[in-house]
């Protein structure tokens, strides 16, 4: 009901704007928001002047909140000026007799009857009532009434070109309605007619789903799992104090946040697109809007739990939400097929679109645009040997890292870590170096192992290690990183006096 509450908002700011106002009070009594129409229609009564159609919903108004005597009233009221409206009169007829007032609804047929003289259904109307009353005055039985009002809409045999008959109940309703005024059913020509009681006070309720219960089991159980693995997930991605194992490794410490702010984002769009998807497929009367949220809900808190399984199911994890939505879409409710494909399609659309948007945002268009390249070096080095190799220092070790395919990647997944390995006698030892465009760094080597870490290198660019020493030394040297070193290994003579 969210364009009824914005168009609310628009007529309290613009209470002149009468044309809004009357399709707000429309609005608010197809979504049997009986009271507020009721509001609306008064205003619209006093400030429009006479309308026919104003005072056709207003009666039917006062008719669905019990007010008969005021329906009635309004109905008499509204003739007066347009004496001819047939359809009115016929409305008028019906809600004396639901009033139980069966003399004055005779006096109405035979007044449609001077108008109309071969209305048929007029005559068979006055028999009925007039039989009901001639009954009632024998027996008092007020079981006859029922009984009457079903053979009044049964033996209908007349209806004008103009006029909608319910599908449910059988009542004329003026074409200006789109809900029967007496059972409040969706108004369709082409539905199949099922005869019920004139006397009535049923209407056709919108879907409520085929699997109520087994929805709200299922979100209550997303929920659960949901924060169970949010909070698993936390716990296990690895510290950012050296360059990840994996590539996979990568994407779980890189997306952490973005799965969990993912799964918010889910959590709002989604219902809301379920509701937009009726509203667009012109099914929104036929579905509660808290069935179309909870299935939005459910398909949100269930495709974030996918969204943790381990990276070899990610087609999972994209194709069984398409799949689950159909399902729901086409089978969960009574809605022509054309219409469950709108519907599917929307509730599609929407929160892709914002997982698209959203992951755009915290890492750039690259991730998705470079998608391919990523998923064919995971493929190839997702988990990469550390490059191991001897140095006779003092001496350089040139490497260029070689490019993943993915500027994206290469740009986020670049953390590498040097280590030399030396033995403890031999000291002084000092490791300088050297990256492109940027001065040079000296670090003292303390201890057998010493490791020196770069955030980010560039792909590509060649970077040089060198180890300073007074005397000639083997020292093992291991880089670590997701990107592939190309590395050249190059002996130095020991200047005398070198530190």
């Amino acid at each position: 009901m969210t364009d009824v509450w914005d168009l609310s908002a628009y007529v309290e700011a613009h209470p002149g704007d009468l044309d809004q106002r009357w399709r707000l009070a429309k609005k608010l009594y197809t979504s049997f928001e009986y009271r507020l129409a009721l509001e609306h229609l008064q205003v619209l009564k006093n400030e429009w002047g006479p309308k026919a159609n104003v005072s056709r919903y207003l009666a039917a108004t006062y008719y669905r909140l019990g007010r008969y005597e005021e329906s009635i009233r309004e109905m008499r009221n509204a003739l007066d000026k347009f004496p001819d409206d047939l359809a009115m009169r016929e409305q008028l007829a019906r809600t004396l007799a639901v009033d139980d007032q069966k003399s004055a609804a005779v006096a109405e047929w035979k007044a449609i009857l001077k108008l109309k003289p071969e209305h048929r259904f007029a005559k068979r109307a006055i028999t009925k009532l007039q039989a009901a009353i001639d009954k009632e005055e024998k027996e008092k039985d007020e079981v006859q009434r029922a009984k009457i009002g079903a053979d009044l809409t049964a033996e209908s045999l007349e209806q004008d070109p103009n006029e909608v008959v319910c599908p449910s109940c059988q009542e004329k309703n003026s074409p200006e309605f789109k809900r029967c005024w007496k059972c409040h059913a969706l108004l369709n020509t082409n539905a199949p007619v099922q005869p019920v009681s004139a006397f009535s006070n049923t209407r056709e309720a919108p879907d409520r789903g085929r699997w109520p219960m087994v929805t709200a089991i299922g979100i209550a159980a997303m929920l659960a799992l949901g924060v169970f693995l949010t909070l698993r997930g936390i716990s296990e991605v690895p510290a950012a104090d050296g360059p990840p194992a994996t590539v996979l490794a990568f994407f779980d410490s890189a997306l952490m946040w973005t799965r969990i702010w993912l799964g918010v984002t889910l959590l709002i769009v989604w219902p809301l697109a379920w509701r937009a998807g009726a509203y667009i497929a012109n099914v929104e009367g036929k579905i509660y809007d808290d069935t179309l949220y909870k299935y939005g809900a459910l398909m949100a808190l269930a495709t974030y739990a996918m969204l943790w399984l381990p990276w070899r199911w990610v087609i999972v994890a994209l194709v069984a939400p398409i799949v689950f939505s159909l399902v729901i879409a086409f089978l969960a409710f009574s809605i022509p097929r054309g219409a469950a494909a709108r519907l599917w399609g929307v509730q599609m659309a929407a929160p892709l679109l914002a997982a698209i948007i959203l992951i755009t945002l915290r890492h750039g268009p690259g991730l998705m645009l470079e998608a391919p390249a990523i998923v064919g070096y995971v493929a190839r080095a997702n988990d990469p040997a550390p490059y191991s190799s001897v140095l006779s220092a003092p001496g350089d070790i040139r490497v260029t890292w070689a490019s993943s395919g993915s500027a994206w990647l290469d740009d986020n997944a670049s953390r590498v870590e040097g280590a030399v390995q030396v033995p403890r006698t031999v000291r002084p030892l000092v490791l300088e170096t050297l990256k492109p465009d940027d001065p040079p760094t000296y670090e003292q080597m303390r201890g057998e192992r010493f490791t020196s870490a770069m955030a980010a290198v560039r792909a590509g660019h060649p970077y040089t290690y060198r180890v300073h020493a007074k005397e000639a030394v083997r020292a093992n040297f291991t880089i670590t990183g997701l990107l592939r070193p190309r590395v050249e290994i190059v002996p130095l003579q020991v200047a005398p006096g070198e530190s």
